[in-house]
C-alpha cells in the first residue's frame, strides 16, 4: 500500500470498496461464520470477482435461512 510522505496510508476507491463490503455484511445481527465474509472480501481484494460473487450468494442464502429461523 502507497503512503504519503507524513507516512499515511493511502487508500484507492478498490479499498473503500472493500470495506464497504465488509461492514454491509459484518454488522447484522445472524450468527453467521465470519470466516465466509473474510474469504468473501479476500477473493473480492485478489481481483477474483466471480469466487467473490459465489460466496456472496451463499452468504445471502445462509442469512436467509437465520432470518427464516428467527421468525
Amino acid at each position: 500500500m502507497k503512503r504519503a510522505s507524513n507516512n499515511y496510508r493511502q487508500f484507492t476507491k478498490k479499498h473503500l470498496s472493500q470495506m464497504k463490503l465488509a461492514r454491509t455484511a459484518l454488522p447484522g445481527p445472524y450468527s453467521i461464520d465470519g470466516s465466509l465474509v473474510h474469504e468473501l472480501v479476500r477473493r473480492f481484494a485478489a481481483g477474483d470477482s466471480e469466487t467473490a460473487l459465489e460466496l456472496a450468494r451463499k452468504y445471502s442464502t445462509q442469512v436467509d435461512s437465520e432470518k427464516v429461523t428467527l421468525q
